[in-house]
């Protein structure tokens, strides 16, 4: 069949025209359709192809956010706003018209390969531990609408045909203007920077920012807000620059660390702290429950001191305790609800149910076990 339309008298006329015509403009839309064809019927299939058959995850990302098929329509309005400027007659009305749609669709086509190409970027450091943590979509966000802001400038030049370096000059005639309509975007970009620069935020920290009743993990870090999922599944919008401007809490370290502490009191009846005789204090350290912590030469002279070395000594043994930090049992100042006893410890469950889970375990123990050396909690602290 392609024998019979080259031979075809029709099929000559049309190759003597477009490729030995005077008339460049046809030259100039045959060669477009032309690659036109090659790229999309050929080359973009191929490369399609290519991916689904490796199915490796660099080139899945890459072809996800269609980057190639951006860049090929890019090219394809350089190559045609490359050919129209150099025809003879520029100043045609017909043609300035093709010329100035020409390059439209090529810096629009750039600006969206420029977006393809930055999520490619960042979804392929999203998938490397190193830079595992960076709050990626406020720096996408950035560059987004930097890109966005040059292609308008461009953009409106394109359009009153007048050089862009006149545009930039005029902008500090509006720099008010813009500064008002940009506020939140600029100060968001200043605040991410430094939140990124100083390590002070990483999607999933868990934060609390009492002031905006946040409580829970960080979902998103976006140039504007951050989005945090609190723990009663609601979500709470914070101004990023809100976090730079003042504080809030972040748990990270302890996650990290995998060191989170224990702080509470047992409210012991003052009426029941005595003096231990030495046949008492004996009787106290020999008891079956006691005798395999408790030393015999315990220097303690009342019960109750007896009873924070018991419970120290307990603590210092139990697996989920970290004996390399900070370990101690101590009294308060006494209140109307008796003798706060407080356990400061530093457990080595971070996650939050088995953490309660723990705390459970040990405060059921202590106040279990305390009436073995004669002390009672105050009545008052039981009814709370």
């Amino acid at each position: 069949m392609m024998y019979y339309f080259r031979d075809n008298d029709l099929y000559q006329h049309l190759h003597d025209m477009v490729l030995n015509s005077d008339i460049p403009v046809l030259r100039v839309i045959a060669i477009f359709i032309l690659l036109h064809c090659v790229a999309h019927y050929l080359v973009l299939p191929y490369l399609d192809r290519k991916v689904a058959k490796k199915k490796t995850s660099k080139l899945t990302i890459v072809t996800h956010h269609h980057f190639f098929h951006r860049m090929v329509l890019t090219l394809q309005g350089a190559v045609l706003a490359a050919q129209l400027s150099f025809i003879a007659n520029p100043h045609h009305e017909i043609l300035a018209w093709i010329l100035t749609g020409a390059r439209i669709w090529t810096l629009t086509f750039a600006l969206l390969a420029f977006y393809a190409f930055i999520d490619v970027i960042c979804d392929l450091l999203k998938t490397n531990l190193q830079f595992k943590g960076l709050p990626y979509h406020g720096l996408q966000q950035s560059l987004k609408l930097a890109g966005a802001v040059i292609y308008s400038i461009l953009l409106i030049s394109l359009l009153v045909d007048k050089s862009p370096l006149i545009l930039f000059s005029g902008l500090s005639a509006i720099a008010a203007v813009l500064l008002l309509v940009f506020k939140d975007p600029l100060l968001g970009l200043v605040a991410g920077i430094q939140l990124a620069a100083n390590d002070m935020l990483q999607p999933g920290d868990w934060i609390e920012l009492d002031s905006l009743g946040a409580n829970g993990s960080v979902q998103d870090i976006g140039l504007t807000t951050v989005k945090v999922l609190n723990f009663d599944n609601t979500i709470t919008t914070i101004p990023t620059y809100t976090l730079v401007s003042g504080s809030f809490k972040n748990w990270r370290y302890m996650v990290e660390h995998g060191a989170r502490r224990i702080q509470r009191t047992i409210n012991v009846d003052i009426a029941t702290v005595r003096i231990l005789t030495p046949e008492g204090k004996q009787a106290i350290v020999n008891h079956d429950a006691l005798a395999s912590l408790m030393a015999a030469d315990s220097a303690a002279k009342t019960n109750i001191e007896l009873f924070q070395e018991y419970a120290k000594a307990w603590l210092a043994q139990h697996p989920a305790i970290r004996t390399d930090m900070t370990l101690m049992v101590r009294q308060l100042p006494s209140t109307t609800y008796g003798l706060p006893v407080e356990f400061y410890a530093f457990a080595s469950q971070t996650e939050w149910v088995a953490y309660e889970q723990l705390q459970s375990e040990i405060f059921s123990h202590l106040m279990g076990i305390i009436s073995l050396f004669d002390l009672k909690i105050h009545p008052a602290f039981m009814s709370a």
